[in-house]
């Protein structure tokens, strides 16, 4: 099982790549601990849950609320939970999002460990320690950086997922493949088949080499004040749509990817043969590919709240080549103004 430990961080991380959920309690080595979860995770795999001290949320982003962090920090306070203990996310990246914020917070900070069983969860929320919730319709307005000490990736967990939910993980999945280069959108390409059958084998490798590129990312930049900026490729168009229009968030990102790049070629700086095989990636894994033109006043109003904006200005990753991100900060007013033509089929 391929293992990625990301040691240059406030704290070491552990991510592991495979169908291994079970090798947990022997790294808990009967540490107290609780576990975090929501009701369909908890439904499929019941048995794991057997005898476990669990807090359950409903599934889905609503849950991902203030109001649903003090009732899992209450329920830490209620089974016991000191400094020694250990909080374990197992589900999404919902459940990981706010079960490592929880244990962040509380007692001013305790072990975390995740479980992460959705691709989305896998791919993006195992790593880099970014946990919070949203507020007031914003996402992740309140959080911090708090790195778990063991991820472990279940491909075996993969096959129950809903299509909706394979697809959006699918769009972080081909984020980075764009943020890393042609070489890995070729490989993807390559293995469609593997890729749309939920091959373990194949998955498995793509996950790990997703994992250890954001990993290399995260290590040399933990609190995004440099690199690890570039991992935000299409999320300040994606989160207006996420927030707008209600979409998981990767098939909000997709949304975004298509944004970026069409920016970027607008722009002149990425050209039309990159272009085409970007988009042809996306189109071929049967992602969101045909943006909504939004109000101008939405546009602003989101974009306003992004952590991303400085003063009037938003900084955008674009691509001028596949593989080679750049960061551009550009007027609020001119990427409401743009929105429009980005939308247009082309």
């Amino acid at each position: 099982m391929p293992e990625i430990e990301i040691a240059n961080l406030s704290s070491p991380s552990l991510i592991r790549v495979g169908p291994d959920r079970e090798r947990v309690w022997d790294w808990l080595g009967g540490r107290k601990c609780l576990l975090v979860s929501d009701e369909t995770v908890y439904g499929l795999y019941t048995v794991f849950f057997k005898g476990q001290d669990t807090f359950l949320m409903p599934p889905g982003e609503a849950s991902k609320n203030p109001d649903t962090l003090i009732r899992l920090l209450g329920a830490m306070a209620k089974n016991g939970l000191d400094r020694d203990s250990c909080l374990v996310a197992v589900g999404g990246g919902v459940v990981s999002d706010l079960a490592v914020l929880a244990a962040g917070l509380y007692m001013r900070g305790i072990r975390a460990a995740v479980i992460s069983s959705t691709l989305l969860g896998q791919v993006d929320a195992s790593v880099g320690g970014k946990c919070a919730v949203n507020l007031l319709g914003v996402k992740n307005l309140v959080g911090l950086f708090k790195q778990p000490e063991l991820v472990i990736c279940d491909t075996g967990m993969l096959a129950t997922l809903p299509e909706r939910e394979w697809r959006s993980g699918l769009g972080e999945l081909v984020k980075h493949a764009l943020l890393q280069g042609p070489g890995v959108c070729e490989e993807m390409m390559n293995h469609l088949s593997g890729i749309n059958e939920r091959d373990v084998g194949v998955m498995t490798d793509f996950i790990a080499d997703s994992v250890r590129f954001k990993a290399a990312v995260v290590g040399s930049d933990e609190k995004e004040k440099g690199l690890r900026r570039i991992l935000n490729l299409g999320h300040s168009f994606g989160h207006v749509y996420e927030a707008h229009c209600e979409l998981p968030h990767g098939e909000a990102v997709a949304l975004g990817l298509v944004m970026a790049l069409r920016y970027s070629r607008d722009l002149g700086l990425l050209d039309k043969v990159e272009y085409g095989q970007a988009m042809g990636l996306i189109m071929a894994l049967g992602l969101a590919h045909d943006p909504a033109d939004i109000a101008a006043e939405q546009i602003l109003f989101y974009l306003g709240l992004d952590k991303k904006k400085q003063q009037r200005d938003i900084n955008l990753v674009l691509l001028a080549g596949l593989g080679h991100p750049q960061l551009k900060s550009v007027p609020i007013e001119e990427v409401a103004r743009v929105w429009p033509a980005l939308c247009l089929r082309c």
